[in-house]
């Protein structure tokens, strides 16, 4: 319970965190808009986003200058790469919260509130998820829930997997990402797993039961590259595995989890490659995914 005392200073305004919003974007796929428009009314006054444009052609950064505002700066990415343009935004941003929104998402209605009030309540908390509901290239809704443990987030638990299918459904306390020396270039597109591994040892992630993200599903999603999405799930599995000393059941335990998050998904993309007809993909996306489901029964993954 807070104790009130009488004074005759007037209190002092509460500060409420600000947030800055960071949008890599490398081509104009036609989603962008939608992507702001979900975005742009929820911004307080304080709040900003950043399009960080990450390899683009100087026609796109021709169209990314027309969406310049006081509340939207456009910034150019030196280096190619969605984990770099992330990084170079947050680097160039000042919000005492983070949040990075892919450029083919939206983001919920409230969305924003939701995700600042809880974790403005803690600062012991450095990290804020929400539920994630999928749509379709078009905008056509789906129903299912792609969180789907909001049990527990110590790292133990993430060591099984990322405990949100995209960032965009996240907050993040910026100087607990400052303090993990942010993500991890070298693991993409495995390093928002690598982040939330790095944050839960420093502090707590919490889960909502509230869907704070529209995750579209379209033929250039970056999870749909499953061998290389499988390959660095193993290095970064790998890496935290050793530096947390694993006991043998908690490394069982974890390799279960890695099977029940990442198998179901690659398994998915490679139905995906199969129906665009990509069938040398497929067969050796099936073959990887095959691979990791056994080396994941047998307490092993391969080097």
């Amino acid at each position: 319970m807070t104790e009130c005392t009488l004074s005759s200073a007037p209190a002092e305004p509460v500060r409420t965190p600000n947030i800055s919003v960071v949008i890599p974007t490398h081509r104009d796929r036609g989603y962008l808009a939608s992507t702001l428009r979900s975005l742009l009314p929820q911004l307080r006054a304080a709040d900003h986003v950043y399009l960080c444009a990450n390899g683009c052609t100087e026609e796109y950064l021709r169209t990314l200058a027309t969406l310049a505002s006081a509340q939207v700066t456009v910034l150019e990415s030196p280096v190619a790469g969605i984990a770099f343009a992330r990084n170079f935004g947050a680097m160039k941003s000042d919000g005492a919260f983070l949040l990075f929104l892919d450029d083919d998402d939206e983001l919920a209605p409230d969305a924003l509130e939701v995700l600042r009030e809880a974790l403005a309540t803690d600062p012991a908390i450095v990290g804020v998820t929400g539920d994630v509901r999928t749509i379709s290239s078009q905008g056509e809704r789906d129903t299912g829930g792609v969180l789907t443990d909001f049990a527990a987030f110590e790292w133990e638990r993430l060591l099984g997997g990322p405990p949100t299918a995209s960032m965009g459904s996240a907050l993040i306390r910026r100087s607990a990402y400052l303090a993990v020396a942010g993500l991890d270039e070298t693991v993409a597109p495995a390093d928002d797993w690598d982040l939330w591994l790095k944050l839960a040892r420093i502090g707590k992630i919490v889960g909502l039961r509230r869907v704070t993200l529209r995750y579209r599903l379209h033929e250039h999603n970056a999870s749909l590259n499953v061998s290389l999405m499988t390959q660095q799930a193993l290095a970064v599995f790998r890496r935290h595995e050793l530096a947390g000393e694993s006991s043998a059941s908690a490394r069982r335990r974890a390799l279960a989890r890695v099977r029940r998050w990442y198998v179901p998904r690659l398994a998915r993309a490679s139905l995906t490659q199969a129906r665009q007809l990509n069938l040398v993909a497929s067969t050796r996306s099936i073959a990887a995914v095959l691979a990791l489901y056994r080396a994941t029964l047998r307490g092993w993954l391969p080097r």
